[in-house]
């Protein structure tokens, strides 16, 4: 008899309690910002950049937060700088990151992780048709954070630095032979704003990203030389809509 009691009771405990709870949300869509791209010792390339965006995640209450990420981002137009020199830009990054989330109250929560990141950054300056093209592995590292402000409204904030792990470059001009580049960082904020339509346990839901990602890329390590080191930035909105279940 008592060891029935003890199974009731662990069974009570793993699905009768009230205050837990699990999500997952996917999202996809636009996302459209202004690129500034700025070579050592050359002026910065500005314009517009745009893009798709999708965002699968999973979260516990007082458990793992878990989440995959992509964004693809291309050039709207000219990128240009004051001397009417040109760049062509393809942007593509990938992220898996997993934390710890911490509960506050009222489906409000807080989540520190860390995280695998894969960038390629492919850069085709005119008139001279280089081609620059950069690899990097990184290690995703912050917090994100989201306020539940009512049923159908949400805010957040994610921060996260990025330090690279294995930066490479190849060069058209050197028949894209890869090259060992110095190790950057980067550095990415988000302010989410989450819109519920079903306020219910499947909701269609729709956010509206405002973002800064801002990135650096190193140049070769034995041919400091060569006008690679860069920075990049872009600074936009994001509009991605899908399902929470």
């Amino acid at each position: 008899m008592k060891k029935y009691l003890v199974l009731l009771l662990l069974v009570s405990a793993l699905n009768g309690n009230d205050g837990c709870y699990s999500c997952n949300r996917f999202q996809v869509g636009p996302h459209f910002s202004y690129g500034n791209l700025k070579f050592k010792n050359e002026p910065s390339r500005t314009g517009f950049v745009g893009g798709i965006s999708a965002l699968f995640n999973h979260y516990q209450q007082n458990g793992f937060y878990t989440d995959l990420y992509f964004r693809g981002s291309w050039n709207w137009g000219k990128l240009s700088d004051n001397l009417n020199q040109q760049s062509d830009l393809g942007d593509y990054l990938a992220e898996s990151r997993t934390g710890l989330l911490i509960d506050l109250c009222d489906n409000s929560f807080v989540v520190f992780f860390a995280g695998l990141g894969y960038n390629r950054l492919r850069i085709k300056q005119k008139p001279d048709n280089t081609i620059f093209k950069y690899n990097k592995i990184y290690l995703p590292i912050g917090f994100y954070g989201l306020w539940q402000i009512n049923n159908c409204f949400s805010l957040g904030a994610r921060l996260k630095v990025k330090p690279d792990l294995h930066p490479i470059l190849s060069l058209n001009s050197m028949k894209d032979l890869f090259l060992k580049i110095t190790y950057r960082y980067g550095v990415d904020v988000e302010i989410p704003m989450t819109y519920y339509f079903n306020c219910e346990c499947v909701s269609g839901i729709i956010s509206l990203v405002p973002y800064l990602d801002w990135n650096n890329y190193g140049s070769p390590l034995l041919a400091d030389q060569l006008p690679c080191k860069l920075k990049r930035i872009l600074a936009g909105i994001q509009l991605i809509a899908g399902i929470e279940f």
